[in-house]
């Protein structure tokens, strides 16, 4: 017994002189009502969101206790590191949607809030229905609004890329490279596509994507949507690039993969510092059992009925047609992407190729607040002759709206990108 009475005399000895180191206080700070909020999505943040996610943090006492208080101010610091709804009034809104999408995703992926959290703090738990009710919510804050269609589209020049702030250099030439997907991002406005290199291309063809081998670099590009009258979303003004490049050991402390980001004409590089990645890593962390990659590769398999693969020529611009759901990539050879780059009238030369495949969309369910292609509804084909006269054939499907399609085909522009 007296043995018992010691070891606890200890014990409680040394839990009492750990109560005298402690970590930095967290600041704490009231934060208002979310402007444009509705009360029960505002309720349901705060109850689940604001500890970690603002200054409004309400520690109780159990999570001041040393050791323990090291681990709950470093998720605090970081939570809002990640994530703050404290300046949610001074966000513009386009801001305020990436916020809760970011925070709805988090949410869907069962990354929020954190299990160790709600373990103590219960009522943080989400029911389905205060789930349901964020969802429905934030994808409201997302319709498409008619843009300015006459918006001119900046050719962009590399010699403004700089690296990265982690060293990452730009990489040129990627708008030679193959398709791996395409994806209409409505929840922040922009319309995307994700270029593979050969290396990444060969990967997917021996069926060993997962993980991707040293040397794989994918390109994400994204444009500003314009949205037409007519339902047509296309690619406006270039947004920006970024890159994923697979090295295991010399990126080992990002995951694997080398992070870089260039933005606007002047192909400003992404982040502050080389601290940026992080950020990368923690938003691509629900795929950490897919090689940390959100991207499916496009099935491949449909070309086979074909005279030319579409895939394996150059990519001219994507489109979405939001009256019936479904997007639409358009594909030349090397003398229909030339003309593409410098003309917008359509009128291509002798010798050129077109291909437009569209696809029937579908919920990205990796990424809420996104669509990607599901089955192939149509695959059509325009050559032109050497007088410059198209001969237009269906090789899947219907067509979509019907008519003669030739001249609404060659009149896509060229989604321009460095």
């Amino acid at each position: 017994m007296k043995k018992v009475l010691i070891i606890a005399a200890v014990v409680g000895g040394f839990f009492g002189l750990m109560q005298l180191v402690r970590p930095e206080k967290i600041a704490s700070a009231p934060v208002g009502d979310l402007a444009g909020v509705p009360k029960e999505v505002d309720d349901i943040l705060r109850k689940s969101c604001f500890d970690c996610h603002s200054s409004q943090t309400n520690l109780r006492w159990y999570d001041q206790i040393s050791p323990v208080n090291f681990l709950v101010y470093r998720d605090v610091r970081d939570g809002r590191k990640a994530l703050d709804f404290s300046n949610w009034d001074s966000m513009a809104t386009p801001a305020q949607n990436s916020t809760l999408y970011y925070a709805l995703n988090k949410v869907l992926e069962k990354g929020m809030p954190l299990p160790a959290y709600t373990f103590v703090h219960g009522p943080a738990r989400l029911s389905p229905e205060e789930v349901d009710i964020l969802k429905k919510y934030t994808l409201s804050r997302t319709p498409r609004i008619l843009t300015d269609t006459a918006e001119v589209v900046t050719p962009v020049s590399l010699a403004a890329a700089k690296p990265a702030p982690n060293g990452i250099a730009y990489v040129p030439g990627y708008r030679s490279w193959q398709v791996l997907n395409t994806s209409d991002r409505f929840d922040n406005g922009t319309l995307r596509i994700i270029f593979a290199n050969d290396i990444a291309v060969k990967a997917i063809q021996a069926h060993q994507t997962n993980v991707w081998p040293d040397g794989t670099i994918f390109a994400k590009t994204a444009w500003k949507e314009q949205v037409h009258a007519d339902g047509r979303v296309t690619a406006g003004a270039f947004f920006q690039v970024e890159f994923m490049i697979k090295d295991a050991k010399k990126y080992a402390k990002t995951a694997g993969w080398g992070w870089a980001r260039w933005r606007g004409d002047s192909l400003k590089p992404y982040g502050a510092n080389r601290l940026f990645a992080t950020e990368c890593v923690t938003c691509h962390q629900p795929m950490h059992d897919n090689d940390f990659v959100f991207t499916r590769p496009l099935d491949r398999s449909f070309a086979d009925e074909l005279p030319e693969n579409p895939l394996l020529l150059h990519t001219i611009t994507g489109m979405v047609h939001s009256n019936d759901s479904t997007m639409s990539m358009l594909y030349g050879n090397d003398a229909a992407f030339a003309y593409a780059g410098s003309h917008s009238d359509g009128h291509y030369p002798g010798g050129a190729l077109l291909y437009e495949v569209t696809w029937r969309q579908q919920p990205d369910e990796r990424w809420t607040g996104a669509n990607i292609p599901e089955r192939i509804l149509s695959v059509e084909r325009l050559a032109f002759w050497v007088d410059g006269q198209p001969v237009y054939t269906m090789y899947k499907g219907t067509p979509l709206r019907g008519g003669n399609r030739v001249s609404a085909i060659a009149g896509e522009r060229m989604a321009v990108a460095p």
